[in-house]
């Protein structure tokens, strides 16, 4: 009686463990999704707060350099009118995917509204953001989105960028970026 009593309480057990990993694995990805931007697969606003708030506070307190862009796809709004929504979208990957190939691992690249992206340099100083901003600026201009309907759009961007300094918040860097 003893050991059947135990077989079923240890499966109980078992079955019971997997259904919590289960949950907390379900749980995880859902708080990922929470972080990420369905279109473009960059990572959001939300994402943005913990980590570059984490980075400015580790480029504070080792005096590192950190870097930080904002970018906007110029007459964004003609590609919408011109050829649709969903023209757009394809815009906004493509504009996604160009940005995270001309970036180093190491960039924070989120798409923070709209046709706006920003990107967390750490370790990088304002001459090496110029280098990086052009090599982005370049990527851009020589990007070709091709449309189901057989068009092809080209599409520029406009780059401001501002290094942090002391007493800077995620904000002010880059509201910073972004005026410039």
């Amino acid at each position: 009686l003893c050991l059947n009593f135990l077989q079923l309480l240890s499966s109980r057990l078992r079955n019971n463990n997997k259904v919590v990993c289960e949950e907390e694995y379900h749980i995880r990805c859902i708080e990922e999704n929470a972080k990420a931007d369905s279109l473009t697969g960059l990572h959001n606003r939300r994402w943005l707060e913990e980590m570059y708030t984490r980075e400015l506070k580790r480029s504070n307190e080792g005096d590192f350099h950190l870097s930080a862009f904002m970018l906007d796809i110029d007459h964004f709004k003609n590609v919408n009118d011109t050829y649709g929504h969903l023209a757009g979208d394809q815009v906004l990957i493509s504009v996604a995917q160009t940005l995270t190939r001309s970036l180093r691992p190491s960039d924070m690249p989120v798409r923070y509204g709209g046709e706006e992206f920003t990107v967390f340099l750490p370790g990088t100083s304002t001459k090496n953001a110029k280098i990086i901003a052009e090599r982005i600026r370049r990527d851009m201009e020589n990007l070709s989105i091709s449309l189901s309907d057989g068009n092809i759009i080209q599409v520029t961007v406009s780059i401001g960028f501002a290094e942090r300094v002391d007493n800077d918040t995620v904000a002010s860097l880059i509201d910073r970026a972004d005026k410039a």
